[in-house]
């Protein structure tokens, strides 16, 4: 019986953290770092940055109450005294600012009164939307100090591509081995599961790996921290599967199947064996015939050895490429190969507030998956998906596809039609 004699652990496809902390100078040790300030902001629920306790209140032509009165109903008494900062009659827009919110000490507590607040004047006959006074973006490119290293995202095309969409509601799950605590992932974990220890939350302790893969994929944009992820406003659905000896065979199994029965689009898995592991299989299959993209890392072996479920024609396998645009040494490839993706010093995050470069094929599967999230929100089916992200691809390597590249690098900006 395949797996006979192992102990049913896999291998998690990323250079040993070991090494990668050595360079830890490459960024500095910690969030509080390059954060830059953050007063005059606050963050949604979401984590997007909004001008503390003001609103924009868009109201119905002809609705049935003045917008005075729309206010004077809806407001909690907590939220205090509502200022109208400046009115667009004709167009029937309002800038209301909340002055007693702006002044809460708590930020958790400013939040809670403007949800509600916002809740109250949904609510409200004669009120067409509401919105937070949001800070949009310039698209010179994010305002997180360390994009300017993120040369993978310049690679990928990621800043066009974010022009046509951020990829708002999509689920995209880490299967890994959990999701530390880091400000650069506050609000981006939609639902967690531990499969290793049952209890409850999905958090990592010193491994690093999920988290660093998480950032790659959905890191909070736009936010003056740290990186920017590849899936600006998808949701994550963590799954913890395994710790420092890696993750199990059976949590694995059934993290795969939780994240397809919670809903998600796409699912990560950066890691594999060197054996076809029956339940591994079907759970990966079961999970494409329910529409769901399984997106997996093609492995660090730097050879054409057999992986998986790398190999599973059920997933969509990606390699790594250096600066260059050449195979990573360390990559796997083979005639399974779908695609590649850049995988040398990629910014990550790390438990403890960190942010470190990072090396491996783990690194650049998430960005196919944060791409893949980007068209999960045009209701686009697994196979359309799959279809554009090989479409789209830049060739590289022999005319064509090949072993080593397979249909080439992914280009986030033609797979979602930005160019």
């Amino acid at each position: 019986m395949a797996g006979t004699g192992h102990r049913g652990r896999a291998i998690l496809f990323a250079v040993p953290l070991a090494v990668v902390l050595c360079a830890g100078s490459f960024f500095g040790a910690s969030a509080a770092e390059g954060q830059g300030g953050t007063s005059g902001t606050q963050w949604d629920s979401g984590g997007r940055e909004y001008a503390p306790g003001e609103l924009v209140v868009t109201y119905d032509r002809g609705g049935g109450v003045s917008p005075e009165e729309g206010l004077e109903r809806a407001v909690p008494e907590a939220a205090g005294p509502v200022e109208v900062e400046a009115e667009l009659s004709e167009l029937g827009v309002q800038r209301v600012s909340l002055p007693e919110v702006k002044e809460m000490g708590s930020e958790a507590e400013r939040e809670k009164v403007m949800a509600d607040t916002v809740r109250r004047l949904e609510e409200t006959p004669g009120v067409a939307s509401v919105d937070y006074n949001y800070y949009l973006s310039y698209f010179e490119g994010p305002n997180d100090p360390l994009f300017g290293e993120q040369w993978n995202l310049r690679r990928i095309e990621a800043s066009a591509a974010w022009r046509s969409g951020e990829g708002r509601g999509a689920k995209v799950a880490v299967v890994d081995s959990g999701v530390a605590r880091h400000p650069d992932l506050a609000g981006k974990v939609t639902a967690e599961r531990d499969f290793v220890d049952g209890d409850g939350r999905a958090a990592e302790g010193r491994v690093g790996h999920g988290t660093a893969v998480a950032g790659v994929l959905a890191a909070r944009t736009d936010n003056r921290r740290g990186i920017s992820g590849t899936c600006l406003d998808c949701r994550m659905l963590v799954a913890k599967v395994g710790g420092e000896e890696g993750p199990e065979l059976a949590a694995a199994v059934e993290g795969i199947d939780w994240a397809v029965r919670r809903g998600a689009e796409v699912i990560n898995l950066s890691f594999g064996g060197p054996e076809d592991y029956a339940p591994l299989r079907r759970v990966v299959d079961a999970a494409e015939r329910r529409g769901v993209l399984v997106v997996v890392a093609s492995g660090n072996a730097g050879g054409e050895e057999v992986g998986n479920p790398t190999v599973y024609p059920s997933a969509y396998a990606v390699g790594a490429t250096d600066r260059a645009d050449q195979r990573a040494p360390f990559s796997s490839y083979g005639p399974w190969l779908d695609a590649v993706a850049p995988g040398v010093e990629i910014a990550a995050t790390l438990p403890g507030g960190a942010y470190l470069p990072v090396d491996g094929t783990s690194f650049s599967a998430p960005q196919a998956a944060g791409v893949a999230g980007l068209m999960a929100v045009e209701g686009l089916s697994d196979d359309q998906i799959r279809r554009r992200l090989s479409e789209a691809a830049r060739d590289l390597g022999r005319p064509g596809r090949d072993n080593e590249y397979g249909v080439g690098l992914v280009d986030a900006a033609r797979a979602v039609g930005a160019r």
